[in-house]
């Protein structure tokens, strides 16, 4: 029986595999090792690095190291357009007049998803940030309709800290 070797802590603590190991584990498999092999050779279980392996197995085969060089490689993301805006006059005059009509935002979002794909897409989120936020002349068109909208629990234990 080979000796598998002590990691640092208790030995109930479950040990991530780190980069390195699992480059290695890569490696030895393509070579043909068998899991038991490896196990030994990295002191873990077999069953530990069947399931790395089961987890890992929509990843490509490049080592972990290179990912990160290849995600520098291909510069800064593009700007995401600004949320929740309704600047589109076609879209925005589309969302009064269903509103108007005592329509709610989920209702409006749903119809011009599917009936009106020629407009751009907007949640429901979106088109409350549009009317608290720009339009509060139209809040009185909501079914619920409140001043300020409700803070969610956790904006709100927030500003209770402070």
């Amino acid at each position: 029986m080979s000796t598998i070797r002590q990691r640092e802590g208790s030995g109930d603590e479950i040990q991530p595999i780190d980069p390195g190991e699992r480059d290695k584990l890569a490696l030895l498999r393509r070579q043909g090792q068998t899991l038991e092999m490896i196990g030994r050779h990295l002191g873990r279980s077999a069953a530990t690095l069947s399931r790395e392996l089961r987890r890992d197995s929509h990843r490509t085969a490049r080592p972990v190291q290179s990912a990160g060089g290849s995600a520098k490689g291909r510069g800064p993301a593009a700007p995401k357009p600004p949320m929740g805006t309704v600047e589109v006059p076609a879209l925005r005059q589309e969302v009064e007049r269903l509103l108007k009509r005592w329509w709610s935002p989920q209702l409006i979002a749903g119809h011009l998803k599917r009936y009106r794909p020629e407009l751009p897409s907007i949640s429901h989120e979106a088109i409350y940030q549009w009317i608290y936020g720009k339009r509060r002349d139209l809040i009185r068109w909501l079914v619920r309709s409140r001043p300020i909208r409700d803070l969610r629990k956790a904006s709100l234990s927030a500003k209770l800290r402070r």
